[in-house]
């Protein structure tokens, strides 16, 4: 017996009659004929006996295109990707370790996440510890670094000391370092530090425009911060030109409106630099709603008026399978005292400590086990029947776990499944526009 993949979806839009297939993320056009015949499959549920010749031939089409499969088949290709998913996130030989040097700021965001978190920076105690802790990874070969706090520009010198010592590293070779910093603190030390250990990527985030980002990220006298940054972009992308820089632009119903003109702006000062933006969306989730939040339905019509716009869109791409650092055995998330967390939010909340580089050993076995052995989603089944399956990232696993652990209400699935097909359709045909046409 054969039916239609779960992968696949027919749709139309006026006399244009299409088929996806997100197992190899792309679009098939279909005569009115042909969209109405696998229609009449996937209402059936399978494929009937009695066929045409004429039919019959297309039916082989369809199935050497993996439209119509084995309903095994469809369950094979999920495990293949459980597979390689599992792979990566039990892989040792890459360390990924994103460090939190301090947790201090000298912004203050109200809304930030760091607030109330406790002061100090990393010794050379401790800093000394990280290293060994790497040394201690017998199957790594190389390390990934990504600076974090906090503000980790605050502690230039330790991240001197460390880039420093990873550099001298045996059998271990520092191959990609980013960092996440709030730009307001590049100075000549900065850029001379990043001269000597190339940065790889610096992500920098704008709260809209200049009059709404002044009332979200200003320095502790209350003054904004919006044209330091700017000033500092424009270093960055004229002194460090190798470095990517990719800008976050927040987005919710209180702002949206702003994105544009951002985007306009960047566009206009760094044409031809390596600087990019893209929208951080700021979606409420169950439990937490507010009027400046986006809901899912606020962020499907963003996406739109910015399609309408001609502004650039991240469309879906073909599974990768990376996962994210939280749910990789040898991914580790060190604060400025060595404690050890699964996500970058945990960082400086105790309870979330799961152990430290001075001991090999975990001190919280339930929270560890909920990230590794769920948190990557490939065992909820709702996301392996899900068409949006190969091309989905299966949601955050630190809101999975809380779902999990705390009885949250994290809505975990794409906001295109969650509104009504229309959306999903209107977006996918846009992709077919962009991608095919």
């Amino acid at each position: 017996m054969f039916v239609l993949s779960r992968f696949c979806k027919v749709f139309s839009r006026g006399d244009v009659f299409l088929l996806y297939n997100s197992k190899r993320n792309n679009f098939y056009e279909l005569s009115g004929e042909a969209y109405e015949f696998i229609q009449s499959i996937q209402n059936e549920g399978s494929i009937s006996d009695s066929h045409s010749e004429d039919e019959k031939e297309f039916i082989e089409l369809l199935k050497e295109k993996e439209i119509l499969v084995n309903p095994l088949a469809d369950d094979a290709y999920v495990d293949d990707i459980v597979i390689a998913r599992n792979t990566m996130s039990y892989s040792r030989t890459n360390i990924s370790l994103t460090i939190a040097p301090t947790l201090m700021c000298n912004l203050r965001c109200p809304y930030c996440f760091e607030q109330n978190k406790p002061i100090g920076i990393m010794d050379d105690n401790t800093a000394d510890g990280v290293v060994e802790f790497i040394r201690n990874q017998d199957a790594a070969k190389t390390l990934n670094v990504t600076w974090f706090g906090g503000e980790p520009l605050i502690c230039t010198d330790r991240i001197d000391y460390l880039l420093e010592r990873f550099n001298r590293l045996e059998d271990i070779s520092l191959i990609n370092h980013s960092i996440v910093t709030n730009g307001t603190l590049i100075d000549d030390k900065v850029i001379s530090l990043f001269r000597e250990y190339p940065l790889n990527d610096m992500q920098i985030t704008l709260d809209g425009n200049e009059c709404h980002h002044n009332k979200k990220r200003f320095h502790a006298d209350g003054s904004g911060s919006f044209d330091e940054i700017m000033c500092n972009i424009e270093r960055i992308s004229t002194e460090l030109p190798e470095v990517k820089l990719s800008i976050r632009i927040n987005v919710d119903n209180s702002n949206f409106r702003d994105y544009s003109e951002v985007a306009d702006l960047l566009d206009s000062k760094f044409e031809g630099k390596n600087v990019s933006y893209y929208p951080g969306i700021l979606i409420a989730n169950k439990g937490c709603e507010s009027e400046t939040f986006f809901t899912s339905r606020d962020y499907v019509e963003f996406m739109r008026l910015l399609r309408q716009s001609g502004k650039s869109i991240s469309y879906p791409t073909h599974h990768t399978n990376k996962g994210c650092c939280a749910t990789g055995i040898a991914s580790h998330v060190i604060g400025p005292r060595g404690e050890l967390y699964r996500c970058w939010e945990h960082v400086g909340v105790p309870q979330n400590e799961i152990g430290s580089i001075f001991d090999n050993k975990i001190t919280n076995p339930k929270l560890f086990r909920a990230f590794m052995l769920h948190g990557t989603g490939v065992d909820d089944n709702n996301c392996r029947n899900c068409l949006l399956f190969p091309i989905c990232s299966c949601g955050c696993p630190n809101k999975r776990v809380e779902n999990l652990l705390n009885g949250s209400k994290n809505d975990l699935c794409s906001v295109y499944k969650n509104n009504d097909e229309g959306a999903l359709e209107d977006m996918l045909y846009e992709y077919y526009l962009q991608t095919v046409k």
